[in-house]
């Protein structure tokens, strides 16, 4: 999947209001999707692939989307809490050192939402 579909997908499924906002992203601007990209970059959820694209067209990662999801559903990795756990990202090829791994941890493991997540 693109990672301009899964995106606005992600933002219309989340009912936010994304109305409005405009896209920085020389790839997005003025596209169908540039109000709900405009959203994700507005609250900090997403980054583009350089400061001015987003690499709209490129397929989303797994990283990406549990990155996003997160986002979206208010879902904060808090890492002393998963480190502290025996809980582990359950993926031979996501290493801890990676930038996504809370997020594919918070994203994959099913848990309490106040025992293994900051909701402040």
């Amino acid at each position: 999947m693109k990672k301009i579909e899964f995106l606005a997908a992600a933002v219309r499924y989340a009912e936010v209001d994304y109305f409005g906002k405009k896209s920085s992203y020389k790839d997005t601007k003025g596209t169908w999707a540039d109000e709900y990209i405009g959203y994700l970059q507005e609250m900090g959820y997403i980054s583009g692939k350089t400061q001015d694209t987003l690499g709209a067209q490129d397929p989303i990662t797994r990283a990406e989307v549990c990155s996003v999801l997160n986002a979206l559903l208010g879902r904060k990795p808090d890492k002393s809490k998963i480190d502290a756990t025996q809980k582990k990202a359950y993926f031979k090829d996501v290493s801890k050192s990676a930038w996504y791994y809370y997020d594919v941890v918070e994203a994959t493991t099913y848990h309490d939402i106040d025992l293994y997540h900051n909701t402040k």
